[in-house]
């Protein structure tokens, strides 16, 4: 089973702890392919019941675009509740659900009048801020498990890749394609990583196309992912950002999207990002531009990170930096350059580090800057990324701000050169590939 197995652990970890699950993450990042993975688990005991209601469509249970009313929902869920019954409620896309402030309160009031009900609940959704915001006024506790859902690894993608290449989707329907995918997750595979064999090609792909789950629906078929990539992109902006938000300068939020993707891996100023949309006869406030990326990083398109004083040991709290949720998303906004520049392969390693469950912040120390600063409750690592060692002024630098840095923790620059010597005045060297491609816990 490919690492996915990771999320669909914690579902089960967490199941029937009598705490709300939220399961989180950019949309098609494969929220609920693994929900749905999760609940065919739960009906292996026949003592369970499921009642999956999915938000963003007409379904038996949920029609409220044609003709169900807000208080009829929660007493039409409420039927399908078991008493003896494990009953298992899950909300697809919760943020798609009409007045779901009226619905929920109304659903767990009902689910409380009676104390001899089993019920566990479960929300997929974008971001629930909104959602906490609500419970935490309306309750005063508000006890939860939240699971945050990322796009594909490298490895995941290899793995996904060569289970999809042996499958003939050539005449499945999307049904049947999304079924496919539950039956790779569901089974052990035969696939390893070989390391007497070269990546490239593929790590080329997925820097190009991203690593978005839906990808793999459409192999052989490079003319149209583009026009995939670019589709769930709109999708996101339209529905996730705009309409969430009932944003009326739509323009602004384009050109504030598209300074922030040409200053990846840059430390961004709100006075700066003003200046720059002043340019084009946007005049805006720096709390405005503040506001708009707040919503960008709700929507999981982009995530900050904030710098941190490594003499001081502090957070600081100005000049973060940007980097975007998928760079296929990144590809089909800014344009699908077989170049990969630094500013890529930094956000690339950035989302790997995502995957490996790290707290990451930028390192300042005096003036020089770490890529990375990377903490977990045992131990610390520095990385660095430059994308050659032919560099040797940008490496000189790279090094020389590791090597101010007078610990004992774990130092290493990452590049895409192939053959680099291991270590170098207790600094190590490692391929990007090979650091993709490492088995992390």
């Amino acid at each position: 089973m490919i690492n996915r197995e990771v999320y669909l652990n914690d579902l089960l970890k967490y199941k029937d702890n009598d705490k709300i699950k939220l399961i989180s993450g950019m949309r098609k990042s494969g929220k609920t392919t693994i929900v749905k993975e999760f609940v065919k688990e739960l009906e292996k005991d026949k003592n369970n019941n499921i009642i999956y209601i999915e938000c963003n469509t007409d379904c038996d249970l949920l029609k409220l675009k044609n003709n169900l009313e807000d208080s009829e929902l929660p007493n039409l869920i409420n039927k399908k509740i078991k008493i003896n019954k494990n009953n298992y409620i899950i909300f697809d896309e919760i943020q798609d659900l009409y007045n779901w402030k009226f619905i929920l309160p109304e659903l767990l009031t009902q689910i409380n009048a009676n104390d001899k009900l089993n019920i566990d609940l479960y929300f997929i959704g974008i971001n629930f801020k909104r959602l906490k915001d609500f419970f935490k006024l309306e309750y005063n506790l508000f006890e939860y498990n939240e699971i945050t859902v990322l796009p594909l690894s490298f490895r995941e993608f290899l793995e996904l890749k060569y289970e999809f290449n042996k499958t003939n989707l050539n005449q499945a329907n999307d049904k049947e394609k999304e079924e496919i995918l539950l039956q790779i997750l569901d089974k052990k595979t035969d696939f390893e990583i070989d390391k007497t064999r070269d990546y490239e090609a593929e790590f080329k792909e997925y820097v190009k196309y991203g690593s978005l789950p839906i990808l793999f629906e459409y192999k052989n078929k490079r003319n149209i992912l583009k026009n995939l990539i670019f589709g769930v992109y709109n999708t996101i902006f339209l529905q996730d950002i705009v309409k969430r938000n009932s944003i009326k300068n739509v323009l602004l939020l384009e050109r504030i999207i598209k300074y922030t993707l040409l200053n990846l891996g840059n430390v961004t100023s709100s006075k700066n990002l003003c200046k720059y949309l002043k340019k084009d006869c946007k005049k805006t406030t720096p709390t405005t531009v503040l506001d708009y990326l707040k919503i960008l990083e709700e929507s999981k398109l982009f995530y900050s990170v904030h710098r941190y004083d490594i003499a001081k040991d502090k957070v600081l709290k100005t000049l973060p930096k940007y980097y975007i949720g998928d760079l296929g998303i990144n590809n089909a906004i800014m344009g699908f350059n077989e170049d990969i520049g630094s500013n890529i392969l930094e956000n690339l390693v950035f989302l790997e580090l995502l995957h490996r469950d790290c707290e990451i912040m930028i390192g300042k120390h005096n003036n020089h800057e770490i890529n990375f600063v990377v903490k977990t409750p045992e131990t610390r690592k520095y990385y660095q990324i430059c994308k050659t060692i032919g560099d040797t002024e940008n490496l000189c630098k790279k090094c020389e701000s590791l090597e101010l840095i007078k610990d004992n923790y774990e130092k290493i620059v990452l590049t895409l050169d192939k053959d680099v010597k291991k270590e170098w005045k207790g600094i190590k060297f490692i391929n990007i590939i090979d650091f993709l491609l490492e088995e992390f816990e």
